[in-house]
């Protein structure tokens, strides 16, 4: 986990968001080995920001291509930094990793709603010197 995070802390503008750079989390996440990513709408909602923007961002900083969406349905995305595909680990632990993002950063853990509190609790879950915690 702490990987992909510091390879989107490298990758990505300073100035994208917080609800970008969650969302970009999950999109590194759970892309396939083409670099394509679909979202459902549930997934969106979970993450508690605004997707319009957030794939906005994601597309000004020519980090994803938005196939599909968002929408009603979700989003399709290409990522367009195949540096990904080097950085990740198997699609299973992704996922799993996924998924743990999710819920580390849900607010009632975190304490606040705000995309920027609930990014810095990913980022504090995932230092393994953290309560002895985290995901590697």
């Amino acid at each position: 986990m702490s990987e992909i995070l510091s390879y989107l802390a490298a990758a990505l503008p300073a100035d994208v968001s917080a609800g970008a750079r969650l969302l970009a989390l999950q999109c590194a996440l759970r892309m396939n080995a083409y670099l394509h990513v679909e979202l459902r709408a549930g997934l969106l909602r979970s993450l508690r920001i605004d997707p319009m923007q957030a794939c906005r961002e994601l597309e000004q900083a020519r980090w994803a291509s938005m196939v599909n969406g968002p929408g009603v349905a979700g989003v399709a995305a290409e990522l367009r930094d195949a540096t990904l595909l080097a950085q990740s680990p198997a699609r299973p632990d992704r996922r799993r990793a996924a998924d743990w993002a999710l819920r580390t950063g849900c607010p009632a853990r975190i304490g606040g709603a705000e995309p920027q509190l609930r990014l810095s609790g990913v980022y504090r879950g995932a230092q393994p010197s953290v309560l002895g915690g985290g995901t590697e």
